[in-house]
């Protein structure tokens, strides 16, 4: 039988889980927020979410919203990696109304955002760091 190695390393995942007042899960993701697409993805996305916000701010009729609601839906999704499992479970939609006013897809994106940003900027220094210790021996 082949020997079989398992190797454990931190992988820098976050999980981020979105809790009702009574702490009831009401959806979930992982991001790798050092991914250096995710923070491309985010920039596209967010490009995207505010032509489709003004677009909700004018739509006129129920399906209208509707349409909005599911191409931010969908938006998200990719931005996220969960095209195939979304992360917007009933009774959330993107376009649900946070009590401070805020869309849920607004608060989802400003949390990827936060959690990108840092990460990326850290992991940029530190490879800087690296890279110059190294090339400090040959100078």
């Amino acid at each position: 039988m082949a020997k079989v190695n398992d190797i454990s390393y931190n992988s820098g995942f976050q999980t981020f889980n979105f809790r009702d007042e009574d702490g009831e899960l009401l959806t979930s993701f992982k991001i790798n927020p050092s991914d250096i697409g995710l923070m491309a993805r985010c920039e596209e996305v967010a490009e995207f979410f505010e032509k489709e916000k003004s677009f909700l701010e004018n739509a006129k009729t129920p399906q209208q919203m509707l349409e909005a609601n599911n191409a931010i839906e969908r938006k998200i999704d990719y931005l996220l990696g969960t095209e195939n499992d979304t992360v917007f479970k009933k009774p959330l939609t993107a376009t649900t109304v946070m009590p401070d006013g805020m869309l849920f897809a607004e608060l989802l994106l400003n949390t990827v955002l936060d959690a990108v940003k840092p990460e990326v900027e850290k992991r940029a220094k530190a490879k800087k760091e690296r890279l110059d210790t190294y090339l400090s021996k040959y100078e």
